[in-house]
């Protein structure tokens, strides 16, 4: 909790320092007031944005804070590290660059080779990983890293990329959170969340290890699941970069998607298929309630990008 704490308010301080510099000098807090500064004030506010963003966001190199703080209820964490808390940072990315405002093109290329490092920073961690909600922890950074890339391809002039980050927040949401609640009743059940010391759950908790891997398809990419739309919609937008830029980004993020894919299905093959541990002999899935929320999450890794694809198409307009 403290390194979230010290980590967060070091972003914070950038996020005042850029507010005070477009204050003082346009007398608004409006978001197109940026538009207004002087080329280097503009610049500077960007930067300043960009590193509070990172902070909030637990990218490189402010990444180590996020999994620290799993310590939540799975449900808390759902909420705060799926959907809400981590994703102020990228969505205060997403405004600024929405509002028309001409990016430095240094600047915009800072923003998205952070946030391809931090995907294979992130993805790094996954191996040596034994609890469930940390290497959820370091996916849902990653995925962070997914939305910064769409983003910095708005401020490089690519609004597909710009609508493909923006909906990425929505299709990772119900994505992530769906393996949360997984993970959160597998604990509930068996009182572990150890890769190693589970084995076997799909036996007794057939509905859990169904929704289980309906969020990974989901998380990773797999048509017709939520983030296989965003992920395209920003490799879509990767690609109308000029010269060989765009295919190499294109490739780049197909690998971490590939490898990703991979070492989740392990994960689900050793905790969910593989032999039968001790600690994997429990009664059954959750209670109706418990398993009420799986379900509506499933219909949400299909429905999400259904509900999303119109909305983000507002963007730029």
């Amino acid at each position: 909790g403290l390194k979230a704490l010290i980590m967060t308010s070091f972003g914070g301080l950038f996020f005042l320092g850029a507010i005070l510099i477009l204050f003082v000098k346009s007398g608004s807090f409006e978001f197109d007031a940026v538009g207004q500064l002087s080329p280097v004030l503009r610049t500077l506010v960007f930067v300043f944005l960009m590193v509070s963003a990172w902070a909030k966001a637990a990218q490189v190199p402010f990444h180590t804070w996020l999994p620290d703080a799993m310590e939540a209820p799975t449900t808390v964490s759902a909420y705060l590290h799926a959907a809400a808390m981590v994703k102020a940072g990228v969505y205060l990315m997403a405004r600024t660059v929405d509002t028309g405002l001409a990016v430095p093109p240094a600047a915009a290329i800072v923003l998205g080779a952070g946030a391809v490092v931090t995907m294979f920073v992130a993805l790094s961690y996954y191996f040596v990983q034994d609890d469930l909600k940390r290497l959820l922890a370091y996916s849902t950074i990653a995925h962070l890293g997914y939305v910064l890339l769409g983003v910095a391809l708005g401020a490089m002039g690519s609004q597909t990329g710009l609508r493909g980050g923006a909906l990425h927040v929505l299709c990772h949401g119900f994505g992530k959170a769906t393996l949360f609640f997984c993970v959160g009743a597998i604990a509930w059940r068996t009182g572990s969340r150890s890769i190693a010391a589970l084995g076997g759950l799909a036996r007794s908790m057939p509905l859990t290890a169904a929704a289980f891997f309906v969020g990974v398809a989901a998380v990773t990419g797999v048509p017709p699941f939520a983030c296989f739309w965003s992920k395209f919609t920003i490799l879509a937008g990767a690609m109308k970069l000029p010269g060989v830029s765009g295919p190499l980004l294109v490739t780049v993020v197909l690998i971490e998607s590939l490898i990703s894919f991979a070492w989740l299905l392990y994960v689900g093959q050793k905790v969910l298929l593989g032999e039968r541990t001790p600690a994997a002999s429990v009664d059954g899935d959750p209670p109706p309630t418990m398993s009420a929320a799986l379900v509506l999450l499933m219909i949400g890794c299909l429905v999400a990008p259904l509900v999303g694809l119109p909305l983000v198409e507002w963007i730029g307009r």
